[in-house]
Formats: structure tokens, C-alpha cells, sequence
């Protein structure tokens, strides 16, 4: 896939299968995901958000491990709760800003969005093939960015704002303020320093979306740890997304990122 840690292409692409379950009856919403319980902690002092961050990139594997490859595919499976409805992906990024994800789905067919370093596209059966633009095509690009280092040059300010538990585990909270708009929250683990979850309003067809991603199950691949589920809440829709396959500087051409011609 690339549930890229904010995930915005597969995001944007399960947007567009929410609002075709619903049949696009009821208005989009605007407000944002309900926050994780606040933490049971005495008053503190928090780190800076830069802290925070470069410890999450050493719990990864480190700047140098991350930034070592140029491409990688990613497959498995998603299933959309509580339909029950369930497909395949595939997400094929290459360095430094480029990916496309397509998603199959029993009873809905195929789903495509893409970057190409520059134009942001989507293509499916209820809309049609789309160019992005405005708060859905700054979100591709951030979910685009190959190397998490990169976060921060797209973010044009980042700060730790409290902390929360994300199930049983303490995170620290980072907003993270964009060009698109609202700002993202992220919230990572204080011991780990994994990233357990993040809150996003996503733009789509229908409108702007709440959407809430936890990350679980991370595993070491090629020494750098990789989430290997994640779980993608848009209104009353859940998107569950294992990753089976991982493959890394794997041959993938410059075309496929390109939008169709049709």
C-alpha cells in the first residue's frame, strides 16, 4: 500500500469507496476525529516537537537506514468493516515524491490515485478519471514523500500540544500545520517513539473527511521497522490493511505514476 505514515494516497483512494458504499447520501463531514482519552499524568514539561520526531526516525532504523533505497512495493490485502467487503492493493513509490496505489474490490472494482512528482490524479468507477487539485492534491503530495525525513520541509510548523493514550499506549501529540489546511495530529508512542496514529481531514469527491489511521504490528524489513496493519476510520466505515509484501528497490518505471490518458 503505502499506508505511508499519513497514508494520504491509500486515503484518499478508501474516501472515494466510503462515499460509494454510503451511495454519497448523507454531506461529508467537517469535524475532526474524536482525540485518543487525555493521559493520566501530572503537569510536565513537553519536548519539542523535533525531539519527538528525530526520535521516531531512529526508532524506524535511523535517517541513513531510511534513506538508503530508491523504490518500494507493497501488497496485501484490505477489508472494509463492517460491510465485509474485501480486496487487494498495491503500492509502487520510488524516491523521492513519487507513488501510485491501485486497490481492487469485490463488488466495486478498481481504484488508482498516483503522483508523479508534479500532478496528483485519481481514477475509479464512480468518478471517473480525476486530476487533484487544492487540499486533495497537497495531501497526495505529502503521503508521496518516499523518505520520512522529508517532513520537515512540507510542514510549515510542528508542535508537541499534550499528550493522550492511543489504546493502552502513552503518546506525546504533534500538530503539524500544511499548506491544505487543517492541521494533521500525530501521535507518538513516549517510549517507542513509533508513530501509533494520526488524525487527518481528507478531501475527496464527496468533501472534506475526517479520517483516523492507527498503525500496528510494526516489523523489521531490510532494517527499517514498517507498520504491517493499519486501520483507516472515515464516519462509520473502517478500513483494515495488511501488508503481506514488501519489496525494496525493486525495478518500477517512471510511466506508471504518470495520470492515464483515459
Amino acid at each position: 500500500m503505502r499506508v505511508k505514515l499519513f497514508g494520504p494516497p491509500l486515503a484518499l483512494a478508501l474516501l472515494t469507496v466510503a462515499a460509494a458504499r454510503a451511495g454519497a447520501q448523507t454531506p461529508a463531514q467537517t469535524t475532526a476525529p474524536a482525540p485518543p482519552a487525555p493521559a493520566a499524568k501530572a503537569e510536565e514539561k513537553l519536548p519539542a516537537a523535533d525531539e519527538v520526531f528525530t526520535k521516531y526516525l531512529k526508532a524506524r532504523g535511523g535517517e541513513e537506514a531510511l534513506g538508503k533505497f530508491k523504490s518500494r512495493v507493497e501488497r496485501g490485502s484490505v477489508e472494509v468493516a463492517p460491510m465485509g467487503a474485501k480486496g487487494t492493493f498495491e503500492t509502487s513509490q520510488k524516491a523521492p515524491d513519487k507513488v501510485v496505489t491501485t486497490i481492487n474490490l469485490a463488488g466495486l472494482g478498481t481504484i488508482q490515485n498516483g503522483y508523479d512528482g508534479a500532478v496528483g490524479w485519481s481514477k475509479d468507477p464512480f468518478n471517473g478519471l480525476r486530476e487533484l487539485q487544492g487540499g486533495e492534491l497537497s495531501a497526495m503530495r505529502r503521503g508521496a514523500l518516499f523518505n520520512p525525513a522529508g517532513w520537515r520541509k512540507l510542514y510549515r510548523e510542528m508542535k508537541v500540544t499534550g499528550r493522550a493514550k492511543v489504546g493502552e499506549r502513552e503518546t506525546y501529540i504533534v500538530e503539524a500545520a500544511h499548506e491544505g489546511g487543517t492541521p494533521d495530529k500525530l501521535y507518538f508512542d513516549t517510549q517507542t517513539g513509533l508513530l501509533l496514529r494520526t488524525d487527518a481531514v481528507v478531501e475527496g469527491p464527496q468533501g472534506r473527511v475526517p479520517t483516523e489511521s492507527t498503525f500496528e504490528d510494526y516489523r523489521e524489513v531490510d532494517g527499517i521497522l514498517m507498520p504491517h496493519t493499519t486501520r483507516v476510520v472515515q464516519g462509520p466505515v473502517t478500513f483494515i490493511v495488511r501488508v503481506e509484501e514488501v519489496k525494496h528497490d525493486a525495478p518500477v518505471e517512471d510511466k506508471i505514476f504518470a495520470k492515464p490518458a483515459s
